[in-house]
């Protein structure tokens, strides 16, 4: 038996709703991954980058980009060798300006 059991098909898109938010709550509640969320919503940048500003290791910062993009919060672009990711969500932009009070 399945929890969406008793859920109708628009409710059902809502639970899912609620997972996402759930997902994106959790990835935000560390302040490493919430510091990285702000670098991203400020501009496009790359990972080199993210790891000289809150130096970290590469191998984590890579990590938690990929925790981002599990979440689909995570726009990528390549230019050349490199990838350039930003925050893709305006709604994700709108909270954090919200929490953080820029």
């Amino acid at each position: 038996m399945t929890r969406y059991l008793w859920l109708n098909k628009k409710e059902k898109a809502k639970d899912k709703k609620f997972d996402k938010t759930s997902k994106i709550f959790d990835i935000l509640s560390n302040p490493t991954r919430l510091k990285m969320a702000y670098l991203l919503c400020t501009r496009e940048i790359c990972n080199c980058e993210i790891k000289k500003l809150l130096k970290k290791e590469q191998t984590l910062i890579s990590h938690y980009l990929r925790d981002f993009k599990k979440a689909g919060m995570l726009q990528e672009r390549r230019h050349g060798r490199w990838r350039r990711y930003s925050i893709k969500d305006e709604k994700i932009k709108a909270l954090l300006d919200l929490m953080l009070g820029r």
